[in-house]
């Protein structure tokens, strides 16, 4: 298993800087969502002009979106939403599960974005738990995965299946450090568990604006591009190795999105 050290944005005042882009709003913004600023905004516009493709990926991201939840949720009534962004959807991971499993249903939102867990504390975290659903998020930097699973052994059964989600949030993790995540969910889950992803397909224009932006502000996110070989050699290379394209029903694309669900053997 990879060992990573913890990266700077631990430090909850890198976290707080309200004046640098934030990927999160960036991407809510390109997901067609009301939460972004302006400077959000604006480097998404100049991610969409490098890269027309973007627009087109994130338009099919909605419908690959709803495909890789519902593969994950009526399979698994313990699910885990690693980087859950800012909530978007109309109806909530957490809400999903419930209504498939009942009582059974547990449900794991992860960020390390501030505005994210306030958001999601609010919106699901206590109204849920007050309404009886278990539902926990968690402060959690995707960069640690020892830590991640430890604490997630705190909330879930990890000695039977559970079901991960990750929807444009590998993206944001270096090859090193999506190998470290892959390795460390391989090694702290049951066998038969199943991860959803939907990943950006090549998008180097718009990975190599929205990093330099990052680089000029002096915070450590990037956007990573990868091609769909890229994504399933680091999940198989773990043990993640029953890979399985999800048809999105749409014409032919140049660059289509990433849309799959692995099961670890």
């Amino acid at each position: 298993m990879t060992t990573l050290t913890p990266p700077q944005s631990d430090l909850l005042a890198n976290r707080g800087n309200l004046s640098v882009t934030n990927s999160a709003r960036t991407f809510d913004y390109l997901d067609y969502g009301k939460d972004a600023w302006h400077q959000d905004r604006c480097i998404a516009a100049r991610m969409a002009e490098a890269d027309p493709a973007l627009a087109e990926q994130m338009a099919l991201h909605h419908k690959a979106r709803e495909s890789v939840i519902d593969a994950v949720c009526r399979t698994f009534p313990q699910v885990i939403d690693l980087g859950c962004g800012l909530p978007t959807m109309r109806r909530a991971l957490h809400e999903r599960v419930r209504a498939l499993w009942g009582n059974e249903a547990r449900t794991i939102y992860v960020d390390h974005d501030l505005a994210v867990l306030a958001a999601a504390r609010a919106w699901w975290e206590h109204p849920a738990r007050v309404a009886g659903v278990r539902v926990t998020a968690l402060d959690l930097d995707l960069r640690c995965p020892e830590i991640l699973v430890n604490a997630l052994g705190e909330y879930l059964d990890l000695s039977v299946p559970v079901g991960v989600i990750s929807t444009l949030t590998l993206d944001h993790l270096e090859d090193e450090e999506l190998t470290g995540l892959v390795e460390a969910l391989a090694a702290g889950l049951a066998p038969g568990s199943g991860w959803g992803i939907t990943h950006l397909s090549g998008m180097n224009g718009a990975a190599e604006v929205y990093t330099g932006q990052a680089v000029e502000q002096g915070v450590d996110t990037r956007l990573v591009a990868r091609d769909q070989s890229k994504v399933q050699e680091l999940f198989e290379g773990a043990g993640w190795e029953r890979w399985q394209t999800l048809t999105l029903h749409e014409p032919p694309s140049e660059k289509p999105l990433i849309a799959a669900l692995t099961t670890l053997s």
